[in-house]
């Protein structure tokens, strides 16, 4: 998992069971600029393609992500424009078999924000690096 302020990039792995795939959906819980909670998910395919992010409240579409790979294994990027980059995330695989749920969620930590770096720090770290 890599997240930059703008994206978040994700390697799947899953078990060789072609059923299981049909059924596989994504899930991503955060925050918004305003501190308000925000949830979408997203159906994986079973091949490369462009998906629609559904708002769980709403399910309105609320952006595209992109999964590049096979039913078994792919990279999946999602654009995070609709969550706060300093507050963390959660993400989820949902592969439920029967009744049970194979997976917890994962936290991802929010992006450190320069705007609350002093300048003064900023300007000493740079100038030690052209010094040495």
């Amino acid at each position: 998992v890599s997240r930059t302020r703008d994206n978040l990039d994700v390697d799947l792995r899953f078990s060789a069971n072609p059923f299981r795939m049909q059924r596989n959906k994504f899930f991503i819980l955060g925050r918004d600029s305003l501190g308000r909670k925000r949830a979408c998910q997203i159906r994986l395919p079973g091949c490369s393609a462009d998906l629609e992010m559904l708002d769980c409240a709403t399910n309105h579409s609320i952006g595209i992500a992109r999964y590049r790979g096979h039913p078994f294994a792919g990279e999946f990027t999602l654009p995070l424009h609709l969550f706060s980059p300093i507050h963390d995330l959660f993400i989820k695989v949902d592969r439920r078999s029967w009744f049970f749920d194979e997976a917890g969620w994962i936290e991802i930590p929010g992006v450190p924000s320069l705007a609350k770096v002093p300048l003064s720090v900023i300007y000493a770290e740079a100038h030690s690096l052209a010094v040495r």
